[in-house]
């Protein structure tokens, strides 16, 4: 498979941390020295706590706590499972040539669900870009928004 150029890069945030984001001319990373207690987290605490343990084997080491995470594609499974329950897995690489590896098929698919044909399929399509520590303001190019209602 063809590794699309250029490659996008998504991150989920709640729009109250997008002042934070501003005053800290910046994504800081939970551990990061500038990192904000009020930052809203979104995603399930249970897999939070199990993420901000886990060891990141690759330099420049660390866990996950220590990266900003985004995503490939626009239909990301997190969102979908803020909306609608959390069955959360990730995938990351740490090399140029792991671009390779990703599903970018699945990646940009509307419909990603396992299938009997393909039972891996929702593992792929959360393939992760962990970015040590922040990712400067100025290296963000655009910011759209979406509301999602819950019941």
């Amino acid at each position: 498979m063809t590794i699309p150029s250029p490659i996008y890069l998504y991150r989920i945030i709640h729009i109250n941390n997008l002042p934070i984001i501003i005053a800290n001319k910046g994504i800081t990373c939970p551990s990061h020295s500038y990192a904000n207690t009020d930052y809203i987290r979104i995603g399930d605490d249970s897999l939070i706590a199990h993420r901000r343990e886990m060891p990141i084997r690759l330099n420049p080491g660390g866990t996950f706590d220590d990266y900003v995470a985004f995503y490939f594609g626009r239909r990301s499974p997190m969102l979908y499972n803020i909306k609608n329950g959390y069955h959360h897995l990730s995938q990351i690489f740490n090399t140029e040539e792991g671009f390779a590896h990703i599903d970018w098929r699945i990646i940009n698919a509307s419909k990603w669900f396992d299938t009997w044909d393909d039972p891996d399929r929702k593992r792929r399509k959360q393939a992760e870009f962990l970015i040590y520590k922040s990712l400067p303001i100025e290296a963000l190019i655009a910011l759209t928004y979406c509301f999602l209602f819950y019941k």
